[in-house]
């Protein structure tokens, strides 16, 4: 039972933890990967232009690129800040965790405490760190 029971708080208290920091990240990870969508319209574009375009159009194209660019690399700095942020604050929790083992607990019962605080925080840093940004057909030349 007190097994059990010490589970299930670290977990609760893990979800509200990460769910207080998971919207940042989210946020960011959104903003990326609409970055990376644009960027690569952009490079499609200019791949694509015929070779009937003038060099006005060509510069156009490249500007456009160029634009994107730099909305990706800042895109890219705001994610990689609200996960090092939320990293931070997993790291923070699980020092907190495992501080709390006390020196007349036993092994068992510390190993019991650390196994469970080491889940929770992986699966949090797992969440944090993972972003999967699809380009595929939103790709296509517009």
């Amino acid at each position: 039972m007190k097994k059990t029971s010490l589970t299930f708080i670290a977990c609760a208290l893990g979800t509200l933890t990460l769910g207080a920091c998971t919207p940042k990240v989210d946020t960011a990870k959104a903003s990326y990967c609409s970055a990376v969508n644009n960027y690569a319209v952009a490079v499609n574009n200019l791949n694509s232009l015929p070779s009937t375009a003038t060099v006005a159009d060509y510069n156009k194209l490249q500007s456009q690129v160029n634009q994107t660019g730099n909305a990706l690399d800042s895109a890219a700095r705001t994610l990689d800040k609200s996960e090092g942020k939320a990293l931070s604050s997993t790291s923070k929790q699980f020092e907190a965790e495992v501080n709390k083992i006390k020196s007349t607990e036993t092994l068992a019962d510390a190993q019991v405490k650390i196994k469970s605080a080491s889940d929770l925080a992986i699966a949090q840093s797992l969440k944090i760190t993972e972003t999967d940004c699809s380009i595929g057909a939103d790709a296509k030349a517009k």
